[in-house]
């Protein structure tokens, strides 16, 4: 299945880590997930509204909905915000990766301020 991220909640102690909801595919509820569903992106990087496409399991039990395999789908690379933190106190490969999405963007100007 295919749907959009609605929702992201990180951890109070390790905000590298959380839960999340993805809107409905029908007019049922929502889609929960955990930061281990995620197949090709850390839980750091996901963003609301990005695309994802993932295995939908129905638990009757309590009668909610999990998505597992939760892997991006390559649309979102054009949707992204292309704007850097103006202060940004992460690691130095949160930094390449920032960098590298930006690089597959089809907005070049970007760079243009960037100084290195």
């Amino acid at each position: 299945m295919q749907s959009k991220i609605k929702k992201i909640t990180p951890d109070s102690k390790n905000p590298e880590q959380g839960h999340g909801f993805i809107f409905p595919t029908d007019e049922g509820r929502d889609y929960y997930f955990n930061h281990f569903d995620l197949t090709n992106i850390e839980y750091k990087n996901l963003r609301e509204g990005m695309v994802v496409e993932f295995k939908a399991i129905e638990i009757e039990k309590d009668n909610n909905r999990k998505a597992s395999e939760i892997a991006l789908l390559d649309e979102n690379l054009n949707e992204q915000s292309t704007e850097l933190p103006i202060s940004y106190n992460g690691t130095i490969n949160q930094v390449i990766e920032i960098l590298s999405l930006a690089a597959r963007t089809t907005n070049s100007e970007i760079f243009e301020d960037i100084v290195f």
